[in-house]
């Protein structure tokens, strides 16, 4: 499975010492690779003195804005450097060390996690049950009602469990992403065949979204309140997570739902959106195996809060080599202080010309 494991992980870091020759393959399209440069560029302060984590600096967290704004770069830089700040002033930093290194490797372990998932069921991220691309499962039931929630929990508790969430899908694709580019570079080796351009792998999730116990209060002021709390911090600081969204038990009131919470979301995200109603069975198996629909919705899959094998290790999937972003600067450490001398320079003039100034 892709949570890890011990043979898993040896395998992983063979094939990281066995990286591939690509010679002038490009590990993304061509054009891709030049947007990349262009807002590692711009933002070459910000994403240098951020943690050095792979999927916060790394190419495909960078890809996913890139994609998600429809290669739009000045758009790119903005809300990359926004998210960065976020990070910064809500801790985000430290909520994927609870997740990655503290031990926080399931929604059960997250601040408040049994008592909101008691609340609100659902799958966060499963890791071993997929569609029929492979995408990992992701299922968000709405079988609550908004004021008995905002009763048992606030509205900044529940938000705060968002992030980790979100936090905890980033890594987990992160790290499955990786392995799986490893695992297509190991066989294109050993197979002699050379790698083509774009090569590079970004899974996303298959959303399923079950709408059964939806109503009007949902579309009430408390049940916006969650809705809208939620979407704000995943739209603009974790974009293009989702590669598919099925919304099942589509009831009548759901249309009144979705022109509230349409406005919202990006026109991309509404392409990739299917609605089906209270017979959604027969459509769901044509994108999901039985085997790997959650259970909870008439499907064969226990898809329980399992915990995740993160690999930080040398050699192990989230083992970040920043030196290969910063490659054309001669490491991390070698533009991080040239950035700092840069920045003493210009601190130095400055005061200087302030004496200047002062002395006339």
């Amino acid at each position: 499975s892709s949570g890890g494991g011990g043979q898993a992980r040896e395998g992983f870091q063979a094939a990281a010492a066995a990286a591939p020759a690509v010679g002038t393959m490009s590990r993304w399209t061509p054009g891709e690779q030049e947007q990349l440069r262009l807002v590692r560029e711009e933002l070459r302060a910000e994403l240098l003195e951020a943690p050095q984590f792979p999927e916060v600096v790394g190419d495909r967290r960078l890809l996913r804005f890139i994609r998600g704004h429809n290669g739009d770069v000045p758009k790119v830089c903005a809300m990359v450097r926004k998210f960065l700040a976020w990070r910064r002033e809500n801790g985000v930093d430290e909520v994927r060390r609870d997740i990655v290194e503290r031990g926080m490797n399931t929604p059960l372990k997250f601040p408040a996690g049994e008592k909101i998932l008691e609340l609100l069921p659902q799958v966060v991220i499963t890791t071993e049950h997929f569609d029929k691309t492979g995408m990992p499962l992701s299922l968000e039931q709405f079988n609550f009602r908004p004021k008995q929630v905002l009763a048992a929990i606030t509205i900044e508790e529940y938000i705060r469990f968002w992030i980790y969430c979100l936090e905890f899908k980033m890594v987990v694709l992160e790290q499955m992403s990786e392995e799986r580019e490893r695992e297509y570079v190991q066989r294109k080796r050993e197979a002699g065949e050379p790698l083509e351009d774009g090569y590079g792998v970004v899974v996303q999730l298959c959303v399923i979204r079950d709408l059964y116990g939806i109503g009007f209060e949902h579309t009430g002021a408390e049940g916006k309140q969650i809705i809208k709390a939620v979407l704000d911090v995943a739209q603009d600081n974790y974009p293009e997570l989702m590669g598919r969204g099925v919304f099942i038990n589509s009831p009548m009131v759901f249309n009144v739902v979705w022109a509230v919470v349409k406005p919202w979301l990006a026109q991309r995200t509404i392409d990739k959106v299917q609605v089906m109603g209270s017979s959604y069975l027969r459509s769901l198996l044509r994108l999901i195996d039985h085997e790997h629909i959650p259970a909870a919705v008439g499907g064969g899959a226990d898809a329980a809060h399992a915990p995740v094998d993160f690999g930080t290790g040398q050699g192990g999937p989230l083992a970040y080599n920043p030196d290969d972003d910063w490659s054309h600067r001669g490491g991390h450490a070698a533009a991080l202080e040239e950035l700092r001398a840069e920045r003493a320079a210009a601190d130095a003039e400055a005061a200087e010309a302030a004496a200047g100034a002062a002395a006339a």
